[in-house]
């Protein structure tokens, strides 16, 4: 085929953007697309013995794995410096029976945070979703629940998610305050560092933060932080989408009748007895399958491979 000829033809059966929104919408195709992901390699700090480690992602976005260890593959950096994007916030307690872990949400009030619990069955690992709200309704719900600081940090050209938690966020909240009204974080570098500690546990080490020099040219920060707004609305849109839904069926179900099943049919006419779950207060209650859910380098809950 004439390659002009071609481009024509295609050109000719393109669909409009808008077109192709109410075709999606027809299709009803959302109901069966799994989560956006927006991943990231990991900065973080060894707590124990110092020293900053990034991971690596393959092609396909997954964590490369250390052949010798099985663990993710750790690469020591010198001296980080970079610039700080944007803050999440996210909660986590691991105990030794069950482990729970939170989305990523914002750093307001209001922010709406879904909580999950980890523990193991006889198949495996069960994860569930076991409540919803604002940090002060979760932190009320379930206190074992301790906060970490999610950075967008760019460095070298690359966007890295960066825990900070413990004793390291009291530098992180210090360093806030280093800046004026009339000044941004993201328009200086920060020169991360380690701070030695010791308390009746041992000694560790905790992470530091000196305002660098500022940026002439916000080129790049403004390609980097549009990238993370848009994947960042994305996922909390999906969610926001999803919680809806969880809160209307909850409400439905809390009207109907506690003291029998309900009876529905299906098309050959057969009797489907429908089971009635009582709707915990203040608890969003979600899929009861067991999900596999996969550990970051620490051992923790990898919150950006949640599986629903």
């Amino acid at each position: 085929m004439n390659s002009k000829k071609q481009i024509k033809t295609i050109k000719e059966t393109e669909q409009s953007a808008e077109e192709l929104a109410q075709l999606s919408e027809m299709s009803d195709e959302k109901n069966t697309q799994v989560a956006p992901k927006f991943s990231l390699a990991s900065l973080k700090l060894n707590g124990r013995d110092g020293s900053f480690f990034r991971t690596v992602l393959d092609s396909g976005g997954s964590l490369k794995v250390d052949e010798n260890t099985g663990k993710a593959l750790l690469v020591k950096v010198e001296s980080p410096s970079g610039v700080i994007l944007r803050p999440r916030k996210s909660f986590n307690f691991v105990g030794p029976d069950y482990q729970l872990f939170t989305s990523e949400s914002g750093n307001t009030a209001k922010s709406v945070f879904s909580v999950f619990r980890k523990q193991e069955t006889k198949k495996g690992f069960s994860t569930q979703i076991v409540g919803q709200g604002t940090p002060a309704e979760i932190k009320a719900k379930f206190p074992e629940l301790k906060m970490t600081s999610v950075l967008f940090f760019l460095m070298n050209g690359e966007i890295f998610r960066l825990k900070i938690k413990g004793l390291s966020l009291g530098n992180l909240f210090s360093y806030w305050k280093e800046f004026s009204n009339q000044e941004h974080f993201f328009q200086y570098l920060t020169q991360l560092g380690e701070e030695k500690q010791k308390n009746q546990f041992g000694k560790f080490v905790v992470c530091t933060f000196t305002k660098g020099a500022r940026i002439s040219n916000l080129e790049e920060v403004k390609s980097a932080l549009k990238l993370v707004n848009d994947n960042i609305n994305s996922i909390d849109n999906y969610y926001a989408e999803r919680n809806q839904e969880i809160a209307e069926i909850n409400e439905e179900e809390s009207k109907m009748p506690r003291e029998k099943a309900d009876l529905e049919t299906n098309e050959e006419g057969d009797e489907i007895v429908a089971s009635i779950k009582k709707n915990g207060a203040g608890v969003k209650q979600g899929p009861t399958k067991p999900y596999q859910t996969s550990l970051d380098e620490d051992g923790e809950i990898d919150v950006e491979n949640i599986p629903f």
